[in-house]
């Protein structure tokens, strides 16, 4: 009875293992211009990498520390019940994206003072904003 309770243990530490893991970041994109530049009219999230072309090279985080850093700017986001169809678009400055170990990837589009999480609007966090803004 012992040896089956210990397998058991076993195999439900090694399942919940394996799904923590699919979670972890593994690299995260983020293409960029300056916050203050002004445009005559906004650019939206799903067009912002058309928009700016290659006048900005992508920046690629694989840094434990970056990531780690970055994970907790992102963990401190408190979204509000709107969604991007509520407020139309956002004057997107910077386009994140988020790829998980086995998992689909995240979005993120930040204005200079709006953010955007696959489609769900967060509460202004000027902390992650001015993070977004300093990463190189």
């Amino acid at each position: 009875m012992r040896k089956i309770l210990i397998i058991f243990l076993l195999i439900f530490f090694i399942i919940t293992y394996s799904s923590i893991n699919d979670n972890k970041i593994i690299e995260i994109v983020i293409y960029k211009v300056d916050f203050d530049i002004l445009t005559p009219f906004s650019w939206e999230c799903d067009d912002f990498i058309e928009i700016i072309g290659n006048k900005t090279l992508p920046i690629k985080i694989r840094d434990e520390n970056k990531i780690y850093e970055f994970q907790e700017h992102l963990e401190s986001l408190e979204f509000t019940n709107d969604t991007i169809k509520n407020i139309k678009t956002i004057d997107t400055r910077a386009k994140i994206f988020i790829f998980y170990k086995n998992r689909l990837i995240d979005t993120i589009c930040v204005s200079k003072y709006k953010i955007l999480f696959n489609d769900k609007i967060a509460k202004s966090n000027l902390d992650f904003i001015e993070f977004i803004k300093k990463v190189n």
